[in-house]
C-alpha cells in the first residue's frame, strides 16, 4: 500500500486540522461523503492519540469527538444538518483564532 504524508509545523496544527475537519464536514453536507467518513478519518483513535500532544484548542478537540455523533444521528434517521452547522461554526472560530505567529505555513509532502 502506497502512503502519502503531509507535514507542517506543530504550531500551525490548529489551522490545518480545523481546515481538514471543515473540508470533511463540507463533503458530508454536500452528500459527497457519508456521515461515517469523519469516524474513519479524523475520528480514528490513532489520529486522536497523535493529536493528544499537539497544541490544539479544546473546541477543536470537541469537534473531532463530534464526528461520532454525526454517524449516530444518521443511523437513527435524524437530520445531522444542525449538528453539522454547529461544528462548522466552531471550526470557523478555530481557524480565525489560530495563533500561527511566526509559524511557517509550508506543507511538506512525501510519498512512499
Amino acid at each position: 500500500m502506497q502512503t502519502f504524508r503531509l507535514e507542517f509545523e506543530e504550531n500551525a496544527s490548529e489551522l490545518y486540522v480545523a481546515s481538514l475537519a471543515r473540508g470533511i464536514l463540507e463533503g458530508i453536507k454536500s452528500g459527497a461523503l457519508k456521515s461515517e467518513t469523519g469516524i474513519w478519518s479524523l475520528g480514528r483513535p490513532l489520529f486522536k492519540r497523535a493529536l493528544a500532544a499537539w497544541p490544539i484548542s479544546p473546541e477543536l478537540r470537541n469537534v473531532l469527538e463530534g464526528f461520532d455523533e454525526l454517524s449516530a444521528l444518521s443511523e437513527l434517521g435524524i437530520d445531522p444538518g444542525p449538528t453539522l452547522q454547529k461544528m462548522t461554526d466552531v471550526l470557523d472560530q478555530c481557524q480565525h483564532t489560530s495563533n500561527i505567529g511566526n509559524a511557517s505555513l509550508v506543507i511538506r509532502a512525501t510519498s512512499t
